[in-house]
């Protein structure tokens, strides 16, 4: 087991620390919180937790290993109880980068002044130096409110790997279309790994199907719209994936098994539920879930954040697991509710 530390993007920060528990879920590996903060997680876990995150994870920011932690105060005194030399091991230089997770800032939590700090005990420590060209290793570190936390620096996720995938690039556009970076979330928070079927029955413009096929699970795009099933396939074909995207009606599923699903139904100003109500789709979609998808699989469903979906998947008798908000525009706040067929 590893002290491992996982950042969170400060817009949805609650959504990242799902996604690493899912993960977790997904290969079977334990997942032992040491200190829960909005922005981050630092937990025990196998080592190799930290390659699966950086691999698929879309809403966490830095993964660390190698994971130390002081309190903040008395600073700087505190910094003295870190342990540089079982840190960086046989480095001979380093890099510091690091973060600021808390709004109100004094003297003692400015970013600078904790990272020259820093570099002052790893000197008197252990005689390293600075390289900002081609450091041995990186140290990354995270100042809160009562700690500083400094850890090894794994690797990092940047926003601009989904860019080439945002719907204005697709062939097919809609202006529904939700983009790159929430739909690799939803596939992950589904725990579905490689080999294993993903359902979206509101498939779209192929969002969602996009971003299982990359991690290689296999995806299964059902929508009423014709000109949703042709375009579902065409972009699935610009990036050279290929996914069974069929036209069919969610409230009567073409299929027989998943393990998992995930999907943003319409709603909002240029969504069209052919003459259905949204809540009525999805009260049809959650029964009919409860003999698709498999025992204790999982679903994650967007929604306006008006609609009581929570309500109405306990109608159905699928188990509530997590909800969160993702802010849009003025008239759209988008509610994500992860739920579990038992």
């Amino acid at each position: 087991m590893e002290t491992l530390l996982f950042l969170f993007p400060g817009d949805r920060p609650s959504f990242g620390a799902e996604e690493v528990r899912a993960l977790a879920e997904v290969y079977g590996l334990e997942l032992e919180p040491v200190v829960s903060h909005q922005r981050f997680l630092i937990a025990r876990s196998r080592s190799w937790l930290a390659d699966i995150v950086l691999q698929r994870a879309a809403l966490v920011r830095v993964v660390g290993i190698g994971v130390q932690i002081v309190p903040r105060l008395p600073f700087p005194s505190t910094l003295q109880q870190l342990d540089f030399d079982a840190l960086m091991g046989d480095s001979r230089t380093y890099y510091l980068e690091g973060v600021r997770v808390d709004r109100k800032q004094t003297a003692d939590t400015r970013l600078m002044t904790v990272l020259q700090e820093l570099g002052k005990q790893i000197l008197f420590q252990t005689g390293k130096r600075v390289s900002a060209a081609r450091p041995d290793c990186r140290l990354f570190v995270v100042i809160s409110k009562q700690w500083v936390v400094v850890a090894r620096k794994k690797g990092e996720i940047r926003a601009k790997f989904f860019k080439q995938r945002c719907p204005k690039y697709r062939k097919f556009r809609h202006p529904a279309a939700m983009d790159p970076i929430t739909n690799r979330w939803m596939v992950n928070v589904a725990r579905v790994k490689k080999g294993d079927l993903l359902l979206d029955p509101f498939c779209g413009t192929g969002g969602v199907l996009i971003e299982a096929a990359l991690l290689g699970v296999k995806p299964l795009g059902v929508d009423l719209d014709p000109r949703m099933v042709r375009g579902s396939i065409e972009n699935l074909k610009m990036y050279g994936l290929h996914a069974e995207v069929v036209r069919g009606d969610a409230r009567y599923l073409p299929v027989r098994s998943a393990d998992g699903v995930a999907t943003d139904p319409p709603y909002g100003r240029h969504a069209s539920t052919w003459g259905a109500t949204l809540r009525e789709l999805l009260r049809k979609l959650f029964t009919q879930l409860r003999g698709v998808l498999r025992h204790r699989g999982y679903a994650v469903v967007a929604a306006p954040q008006e609609l009581p979906v929570r309500v109405l998947a306990a109608e159905a008798d699928l188990e509530y697991v997590w909800e969160g908000l993702q802010y849009v525009h003025g008239g759209l706040t988008r509610r994500f509710v992860i739920l579990r067929n038992m």
